[in-house]
């Protein structure tokens, strides 16, 4: 996260504030910290979450480093009896770098530690959100068809004209997107929604959009059913992914 930079003096302990710190990994150095990387543990079945360190830095921590202490964090976590299963991050370029050491790639999403596997995944909210992203500036081709962002703001133009309303939450906001508004995850799970995704489709079957808007209504729901499938917070739901996996779970067979 990004950081305003300011520093101060410790009287107590004489030394300055604000600069950049990576603990016993570099010790400190001269710079201004404008960044801080927090790592948090949390439980893959409870609850249960727990922020057990922070680093901080000018701009963005350098692989190398970043490398040392996601290591030495997995060791600490693992000094108190957590195993690490595995490890979540954002798609900064410096993550990526970070995973290429050890050799993760998208054939072999995991590394090996202490002679255990530990999985890497991206956040699924800032995937979703890179996807509508790259949508708003690019069409993408699919088996299924072109897929495109004018399908989505055909769809929501010709929804504001029925009665009743398939997508009640779309808004222009969702539409056009305003600079500060695609970092709310929220607005890119709206669009990328059952419910867009069906009136789409609807509209297709009833000779109003042409077939070929098939593709993105199909491209929207996958990315519906991807994120229910990662976001589930437990118990049961009626809905196909909002409930945890299992081994009879029709989860695996969409996944593949």
């Amino acid at each position: 996260m990004s950081l305003k930079c300011s520093l101060s003096y410790n009287v107590e302990r004489d030394y300055e504030e604000g600069l950049e710190y990576f603990g016993m990994i570099c010790g400190r150095t001269e710079k201004p910290a404008n960044h801080a990387t927090v790592f948090i543990a949390r439980g893959l079945i409870s609850k249960w979450k727990q922020p057990f360190g922070y680093f901080l830095s000018h701009s963005t921590i350098k692989p190398m480093i970043l490398h040392r202490v996601l290591m030495a964090a997995i060791e600490k976590l693992k000094s108190l009896d957590l195993t690490v299963k595995t490890v979540i991050c954002d798609q900064g370029s410096n993550n990526f770098s970070v995973f290429k050491t050890p050799g993760v790639t998208s054939d072999k999403p995991y590394f090996i530690h202490s002679d255990s596997e530990i999985l890497v995944m991206f956040d699924p909210p800032h995937l979703l959100k890179n996807i509508r992203n790259n949508l708003l500036k690019h069409s993408f081709f699919t088996t299924d068809g072109v897929v495109s962002w004018k399908v989505i703001k055909d769809f929501y133009a010709k929804d504001q004209t029925f009665p009743l309303i398939m997508a009640p939450k779309l808004t222009k906001k969702h539409i056009e997107v305003p600079v500060f508004s695609k970092l709310r995850v929220n607005l890119a799970a709206q669009v990328l929604s059952h419910s867009v995704a069906t009136g789409i489709a609807f509209l297709c079957q009833t000779g109003i959009f042409p077939a070929s808007y098939m593709a993105t209504s199909n491209f929207v729901q996958r990315f519906d059913s991807l994120f229910n499938i990662f976001n589930v917070t437990g118990g049961r739901s009626k809905a196909p992914f909002k409930h945890p996996i299992t081994k009879s779970s029709s989860h695996i067979t969409f996944l593949l």
